[in-house]
């Protein structure tokens, strides 16, 4: 074999055993493009994976310009651009509506967007290949591909917002006691009993905190989401994040989610510096549910939310 030769892995994903492929020798070069870092170990010292990040914020508008034809740069091209997380996919298919449908100018888009991200994240691009690509087809080569515990907690991961939720949010799902729950005046015992069957159907895919760590360790191998471990927080691509809410059917996770918010909140009253730095955390959170106007349906959930909104030390 020739020295000078190079071996391409295009999309190396999905487990795909890659080392049957590889020649034996101590020559050549391999280029591999992957979301799943289980390839990592195959690069060497030398030539180590370098990690692709999304475009800056110039780049993605520049890149919305060119695909939208148009030239002139506008305030509202920063708002578009940072909605979509300069994903390059993303802003092809923004600009490329826009050129496409007249009635729709740039600075409308991000109102559209809100509108009816569902069909837009379907919207489909010819491709040179003859084939159409869709920012949710692209989606589905990693989401279809993960187990189906990482799949639910992705899934209730997109009710809440997008940065920064904390996994200290899933550790009590296991532990619901419903007398919790209606010891408060008031509540209705039959919409309790409902919340807490959907919570368990949840938790039940979760037997002990190992499984919850393992499918975050999945989510972000596959490049899905990003775990912190200074915050001990999930956080995904807003793109990813509206693509994961697309997958929810046939049941509403909105009341689980804000039932798992609620359990995690640490209370009324008087907090502890701990506990009340942990509750401002989950303000973005109770924002981003409520914005979605996601149900209250029992009294514990109510007082529970409001203390995130009024809580003090």
């Amino acid at each position: 074999m020739p020295e000078g030769w190079l071996l391409i892995f295009d999309n190396a994903d999905h487990g795909v055993d890659l080392n049957k492929y590889i020649p034996r020798c101590n020559h050549g070069n391999i280029l591999i493009t992957s979301r799943d870092m289980q390839i990592l170990p195959l690069s060497s010292l030398d030539h180590p994976f370098p990690t692709l990040p999304d475009l800056n914020e110039q780049e993605a508008i520049e890149l919305l310009l060119k695909s939208s034809h148009e030239e002139d740069s506008h305030e509202t091209h920063v708002d578009i651009v940072n909605a979509l997380g300069c994903q390059a996919l993303a802003v092809v298919t923004a600009g490329t509506y826009v050129f496409q449908h007249p009635m729709c100018q740039l600075r409308d888009y991000l109102e559209v967007f809100k509108q009816k991200h569902d069909a837009l994240l379907r919207y489909p691009l010819k491709t040179m290949a003859s084939y159409e690509l869709t920012i949710m087809a692209a989606f589905r080569l990693s989401y279809d591909f993960l187990s189906p515990p990482a799949q639910a907690l992705l899934q209730i991961c997109s009710l809440f917002h997008h940065l920064s939720i904390p996994a200290k949010l899933f550790d009590h799902g296991g532990s619901v006691r419903l007398e919790e729950v209606w010891k408060l005046p008031g509540e209705d015992e039959e919409a309790v009993i409902s919340m807490t069957d959907g919570l368990r159907a949840f938790m039940a895919r979760f037997t002990n905190e190992a499984d919850i760590k393992a499918s975050i360790n999945e989510l972000a191998r596959l490049s899905l989401a990003s775990y912190s471990i200074d915050e001990l927080s999930i956080s995904f691509h807003p793109i990813v994040h509206h693509c994961a809410q697309e997958t929810i059917v046939g049941h509403n996770l909105a009341d689980v989610a804000m039932f798992l918010l609620s359990y995690a909140t640490p209370g009324y009253g008087e907090l502890s510096n701990e506990e009340y730095q942990f509750q401002r955390k989950l303000l973005p959170h109770a924002h981003h549910l409520c914005d979605q106007e996601a149900s209250l349906p029992a009294v514990y959930i109510c007082h529970k939310v409001a203390s995130i909104f009024f809580s003090r030390r």
